[in-house]
């Protein structure tokens, strides 16, 4: 992971708040090359759970602040949305309970009341 990543930004302050500073031999933007490092026995890295997960050729733990970051769901403004796109937000608001920024005019209404 390179220098002002998502993955980085959560990484750095955890060994910073252990008093620990890593040597960093090799940077990338690819989770995937990091992982096929790994599992070429070239080192060892911090990467997201789903990269490791059910490979026969890796061991990994969990750590134990379980760091999190902030998604957000993003559409272009007043670009056209299909209906199916239209119901996934309406599915994603609902779900975490928030009313959507909308940029369609013909579904505002249905949330606006809600």
């Amino acid at each position: 992971m390179f220098q002002g990543s998502t993955l980085r930004n959560l990484i750095d302050p955890l060994f910073k708040s252990a008093g620990f500073l890593p040597d960093i031999l090799f940077e990338t933007s690819s989770n995937r090359t990091l992982y096929s490092m790994v599992k070429s026995q070239m080192g060892c890295t911090l990467l997201p759970e789903a990269y490791a997960k059910e490979q026969e050729d890796v061991v990994y733990f969990l750590l134990p602040s379980r760091p999190q970051c902030e998604l957000a769901l993003v559409h272009r403004k007043g670009h056209y949305l299909t209906n199916a796109a239209k119901f996934f937000i309406e599915l994603a608001a609902d779900y975490w309970n928030q009313t959507p920024e909308l940029n369609f005019p013909d579904q505002e209404e249905r949330f606006s009341s809600q």
